[in-house]
């Protein structure tokens, strides 16, 4: 074999081995992550009371038994997995959230405000909600209500009562 097609051939090796190792790192790109359901907008629905324990004032007032359920609304925006919003419970508070929703449509959401009197800070915790399609399912949480200034407090877990669906502005 003489220098010339020696040459010729480890030319032609190498230029084989560099599109063999192109195509393999084509084809080894980063994989696409799986989409996350999109629940940007407005959704509504009811809470129902599952457990519920007070302290101080709001056992004499019997709190527990008076607020039992009630309107639930979701007003929420959305950038990849990253959930903001708020959520609103009747007519008692409209509490800041912020969470993730997974691509296996697993919602969760914590946050806190204050009530509309402005006399109680509202915590929502561990909210989880399976989000199909139109629909959200198995949603519960734990919303904690405290005087403001005072250790009183009450504590409710809560479940939906059916599905929470998207809904018009009022």
């Amino acid at each position: 074999m003489n220098q010339k097609t020696a040459s010729t051939e480890t030319r032609t090796c190498l230029g084989l081995a560099l599109t063999v190792v192109a195509l393999i790192i084509s084809g080894c790109g980063s994989p696409t992550s799986p989409s996350v359901p999109q629940v940007q907008g407005l959704w509504k629905g009811f809470w129902v009371q599952q457990t519920c324990t007070a302290t101080g004032v709001y056992t004499a007032a019997g709190t527990c038994q008076f607020i039992q359920s009630g309107l639930l609304q979701l007003n929420l925006t959305q950038s990849g997995d990253t959930v903001q919003g708020t959520i609103g419970l009747g007519g008692l508070a409209v509490v800041p959230v912020s969470g993730q929703i997974g691509a296996n449509g697993l919602l969760t959401l914590n946050g806190q405000g204050t009530d509309v009197s402005q006399t109680n800070l509202i915590t929502i915790s561990d909210w989880h909600a399976m989000v199909n399609g139109a629909s959200m399912t198995n949603c519960a949480f734990t919303c904690t209500t405290q005087l403001i200034h005072s250790s009183d407090s009450f504590v409710e877990t809560a479940t939906t009562s059916g599905n929470i669906v998207p809904g018009l502005a009022n």
